[in-house]
């Protein structure tokens, strides 16, 4: 049995679950404008701000794989090997 569908309906279900409780409509008042759920106080514009941009700076730099640069002679590739590496011609005359 494949268990493609039966996650796909799980997630479904607890999304329709979610959209019914209000939960959804919570948070996006807490994203937009920073109203706590279940109280009346706002949290100020700035630091709202400087959440979202931590938190996307913080997905960026974890979930992004990066190749880490290397200056120097290190970083340089080589373009054509050397005779040393070139590997052994055998069988040149039949």
């Amino acid at each position: 049995m494949k268990k493609a569908p039966v996650i796909a309906a799980l997630v479904i279900i607890g999304l329709v679950i979610l959209a019914k409780a209000g939960i959804f409509d919570s948070l996006m008042l807490f994203v937009l404008a920073g109203v706590i759920p279940g109280t009346q106080y706002a949290i100020p514009s700035t630091f709202m701000l400087l959440i979202i941009t931590s938190i996307a700076w913080l997905l960026l730099f974890n979930l992004i794989p990066f190749e880490p640069r290397t200056v120097g002679k290190a970083g340089k590739k080589k373009t054509s090997p050397s005779k040393k590496n070139l590997p052994k011609q055998r069988y040149k005359e039949i």
